[in-house]
């Protein structure tokens, strides 16, 4: 983190039911797993991304799709966004991801952040402890349309080590 930018290396987790996908598990598998781009998926993209390489999707991989028509779908993506300190001494720091989608309205997706930010795979930072993470569900309105349009950010709170 320098210059109040993060750059991370994500698993987005995405999940949602495609009624076009459901089959009988009596009369085949418990679970198919396919190449997520013979599918459809929704846009769901970072607003807040700086830089040529932010948001970027690798998505050379697969989904498992459940008999009652579950997809779920965990695309590795590169974040990169602005920060701000805070604090007396600038010891705190704060960055926030915000994601949304440019085309479905909350009539078509809904965000739910029970499973806020998992930190299992994080790589410790020497200059740097997260100590709080949270999830922010919201929506807005636009002129063009009557629905509301959700988005998620998505904060981190770190804190300066000094060694």
């Amino acid at each position: 983190m320098d210059n109040n930018i993060i750059a991370a290396n994500v698993w987005v987790f995405q999940q949602w039911i495609d009624n076009r996908l459901r089959w009988n598990s009596a009369d085949g598998p418990n679970k198919l797993t396919v190449p997520a781009r013979l599918i459809w998926k929704p846009d769901i993209v970072l607003y807040n991304n700086i830089g040529p390489d932010s948001g970027i999707i690798y998505d050379d991989l697969n989904v498992v799709i459940k008999p009652n028509g579950q997809v779920t779908y965990v695309p590795a993506m590169r974040l990169t966004s602005q920060c701000s300190e805070t604090g007396l001494v600038r010891k705190s720091i704060t960055c926030k991801w915000k994601f949304g989608s440019w085309t479905y309205s909350a009539n078509d997706i809904d965000f739910n952040p029970a499973s806020n930010i998992s930190l299992s795979e994080y790589q410790h930072n020497q200059r740097f402890d997260i100590t709080e993470t949270k999830a922010i569900v919201a929506s807005s309105y636009y002129e063009c349309c009557p629905e509301p349009y959700p988005d998620i950010t998505y904060t981190l709170e770190f804190r300066k080590s000094f060694l």
